[in-house]
């Protein structure tokens, strides 16, 4: 996807001054790539991820928050893209490139593998305590 985005930049750019049509029927190829490797890449993983990283109590929790991230994203996204297509045209794809490398590192760095992993190989992956506090201690705290 920074490949697409680095083509579709340099596309729309070079095409500014020469208005071709075979250059924006290129530049309109290159979006449907990006869709397709956005659908079976980072698009789904705030969907399906938390089901495999986290325990079943705090699943829904986890898939909420993701829910919640993703459609807040795409509502700044659909809210702010004109103004910052009309400021910097086809340069705007560069902001889309920077925070794909900076999600690209950060999965790097920061996200496991789970394949063949149980929650508690992710929990000392991330050195989350196995037994996190119960709520049965503040319930207690608070009746005496």
């Amino acid at each position: 996807m920074v490949v697409v985005f680095g083509v579709l930049t340099f596309l729309i750019e070079y095409n500014e001054d020469r208005n071709s049509t075979r250059l924006g029927v290129i530049a309109v190829i290159f979006v449907f790539i990006f869709l397709v490797c956005f659908s079976i890449g980072l698009g789904p993983i705030p969907f399906f991820y938390a089901n495999e990283v986290s325990r079943p109590e705090a699943r829904d929790s986890i898939q909420a928050l993701g829910f919640v991230v993703n459609y807040v994203g795409n509502i700044i996204l659909s809210l702010f893209f004109p103004a910052f297509n009309s400021m910097l045209g086809g340069y705007v794809f560069l902001i889309f490139l920077f925070f794909l490398l900076i999600s690209l590192g950060f999965l790097w760095l920061k996200m496991p593998e789970t394949r063949n992993s149980t929650i508690g190989d992710l929990e000392n992956f991330w050195k989350i305590p196995s037994n996190p506090p119960s709520d049965s201690l503040i319930v207690s705290s608070v009746k005496t």
